[in-house]
């Protein structure tokens, strides 16, 4: 259930990613695109990090694996859903200039 609930925002969140640098600002839509795919590749490397350390924590605190899995995968399935929330709340296809 929860690699659904992270794939799935995801996928709500990526549906109008790759179009939309175009649609707002043709003219700066690789500069744009770098900054987005900069600030993924940040996440790449952060992620596994942020996941050793919340498994480290939770045996160092007697909780279980399973339990550490679980918030191990909670955390970037609540980033993908606030990330997709945001999207739709405020992604346009407003051209910019």
């Amino acid at each position: 259930m929860l690699f659904r609930s992270a794939l799935g925002s995801l996928a709500l969140a990526r549906g109008g990613y790759s179009v939309n640098h175009m649609d707002i600002a043709p003219q700066f839509a690789g500069v744009l695109m770098g900054i987005s795919n900069g600030a993924g590749s940040m996440a790449g490397m952060v992620g596994p990090w942020v996941t050793g350390v919340i498994l480290e924590s939770a045996s160092a605190n007697g909780r279980s694996q399973a339990d550490a899995w679980r918030t191990a995968c909670m955390v970037p399935a609540a980033m993908c859903t606030v990330g997709a929330a945001i999207f739709v709340a405020l992604g346009t296809g407003e051209r910019l200039f």
